[in-house]
């Protein structure tokens, strides 16, 4: 078995990404990814930031695919309260969600799930 390449960003409250993805973002941009499977994870605070709930994961999302990536691994956004998020599609997010600061309890069952998509 091989993994697929991961990539993770932490969204900063107003719905961007961290510092050292943006300062290497043009990077990326120069890769090519047609073809390529890819994961992507993020965590964030639904509670504090409803309204940019892991955004920075839905900007990696489209960056990844306009390269021509193949995303895998989503997970099921029941059971999240957030309002809205650009790592939102059809009813999953991108890669693994993750809320440590109030869906700690959810983690494992998350991870589980999200893993055994990329078997």
């Amino acid at each position: 078995m091989r993994w697929p390449p991961l990539a993770s960003s932490r969204t900063y409250g107003d719905g961007t990404l961290q510092t050292d993805w943006e300062d290497n973002i043009g990077k990326l941009r120069g890769a090519n990814l047609k073809g390529k499977k890819i994961a992507l994870f993020g965590t964030d605070d639904q509670q504090n930031y409803p309204t940019s709930f892991l955004d920075a994961m839905g900007i990696l999302y489209d960056e990844v695919s306009a390269l021509g990536a193949h995303v895998v691994g989503f997970t099921d956004t029941a059971g999240f309260d957030d309002i809205e998020s650009t790592a939102e599609r059809d009813g999953w997010f991108v890669g693994l969600a993750l809320d440590l600061d109030t869906q700690s309890g959810m983690t494992e069952k998350r991870v589980t799930a999200w893993l055994n998509q990329l078997l």
